[in-house]
């Protein structure tokens, strides 16, 4: 990813959708927590431009998942998708083997939704 003074460029509609896609991906890792994907998903969603995205992105492997090239904005396409860290506790062990996970969400084995915090 580039530092270049074309950091004001504007997003497209395309580009807003592919930084939410890696942002997902980094969610369904584990790396955000679910309040945490919300938050930076409506700043993604709503970013103007390039710059806009930094701040979403801090901390995340890979950063930023698009770049300015010759005044133009780039995808950044991940040649895989990056592995979650490896560091499962016993507690989350056993939380996860009494849920399932649906969609973007953890339900209880009873279907109900629960809030994961």
């Amino acid at each position: 990813m580039s530092e270049s003074p074309d950091h004001d460029l504007l997003l497209s509609d395309d580009e807003r959708l592919h930084a939410l896609n890696v942002l997902s991906e980094h969610y369904a890792a584990g790396r955000l927590n679910v309040d945490e994907f919300y938050e930076q998903s409506n700043t993604v969603a709503s970013a103007r431009t390039l710059d806009g995205l930094r701040e979403s992105f801090r901390g995340l492997p890979g950063g930023v998942p698009l770049e300015s090239v010759g005044g133009f904005i780039r995808k950044i396409q991940e040649p895989e998708r990056l592995p979650a860290p490896k560091q499962d506790s016993d507690a989350a062990k056993g939380f996860l083997t009494a849920e399932r996970r649906v969609g973007n969400c953890l339900t209880e084995t009873s279907g109900q939704p629960s809030r994961v915090t």
